[in-house]
């Protein structure tokens, strides 16, 4: 949505004092624009390049890397909502801790700062993820898509450690209180599938192809056998044939994923770091109307 002339002469003429002061911290494959201080944007750009290169060993390096992601990191509330084009605001995205998007100058993250909690992020690395898939592997089931992407979207760094595929206590609840699809029912459905697409069944599918992601990284056989199905399902085998000939028994599967559900192992994984090549990352102060084109070529 354009903004008015009024708020375009408001925004160039205003004076320096009157805004927040503006940095860009340019890292290998992501440009961090924010009005927090250099040290916090240098923060988010090697974190994000850290989460890129621990997502890179699971869907393999970029097949079109492209232009750097920019990325809109806000110090607090007032300046996340200062960047929303106004009908996001309408629709009550101010609350949330970040979002992530394709733009017609390319993919975008919004972030907020001020807020706090491992996770806080989770939605946007959900996306990310779900965009690293799409060029490196292309399609797969909605099943594994949406489940490998919960999965991974827990990525929190901590120091020489990362911790991934930590346990989501809403998706478990939901699942110990409401009856689990069939098995064949879950790996046959599509994109079109009422169960993906209908509001009042969604997040039960998201929440079973969250744990049976889970389930299937919770040891070397089952990350074997996840792996023969992703192939299988790269050689042309549809997605429940794939799911017979990996995992046989589909009713014992289900069975064997509600035993695990019902259970206390949802520990997760942890990884060491990755250690990245020594790189710069180049900084700079930015004024309104660089920031205002930065905005405007990927807000708008």
């Amino acid at each position: 949505m354009g903004r008015t002339p009024a708020l375009i002469f408001f925004v160039i003429a205003a004076p320096a004092s009157a805004g927040p002061s503006w940095v860009e911290v340019r890292s290998s494959h992501f440009r961090v624009v924010s009005d927090a201080d250099e040290g916090e944007a240098r923060r988010v750009a090697s974190e994000l390049e850290k989460i890129r290169s621990v997502y890179q060993s699971v869907v393999g390096p970029e097949v079109e890397p492209g232009d750097p992601i920019l990325v809109f990191a806000s110090a607090d509330a007032e300046g996340f909502e200062a960047l929303l084009p106004a009908k996001w605001r309408k629709e009550g995205r101010t609350r949330w801790a970040g979002l992530f998007f394709e733009a017609p100058s390319g993919y975008t993250l919004l972030l907020r700062l001020d807020l706090r909690g491992d996770l806080r992020f989770r939605t946007v690395y959900h996306e990310y993820f779900h965009s690293l898939t799409r060029r490196n592997i292309g399609p797969l089931p909605p099943w594994l898509n949406e489940g490998l992407a919960d999965y991974w979207a827990t990525v929190d760094i901590r120091g020489k450690e990362v911790l991934v595929g930590r346990p989501d206590y809403d998706y478990l609840a939901l699942l110990k209180r409401k009856a689990q699809l069939p098995l064949e029912t879950l790996f046959a459905a599509g994109n079109d599938s009422p169960h993906y697409r209908r509001e009042e069944t969604m997040t039960l599918f998201y929440a079973q192809s969250w744990a049976l992601t889970h389930f299937l990284q919770s040891d070397e056989r089952r990350r074997r056998e996840l792996a023969d199905y992703v192939s299988r399902l790269g050689r042309g085998a549809d997605a429940l044939q794939a799911a017979r000939e990996t995992f046989g028994d589909l009713d014992e599967l289900g069975e064997e994923l509600r035993k695990y559900v019902r259970s206390r192992r949802f520990h997760g994984a942890r990884l060491a770091t990755p250690v990245l090549e020594e790189q710069e990352l180049r900084v700079r102060s930015l004024s309104e109307p660089e920031v205002e084109a930065a905005r405007g070529g990927a807000l708008n």
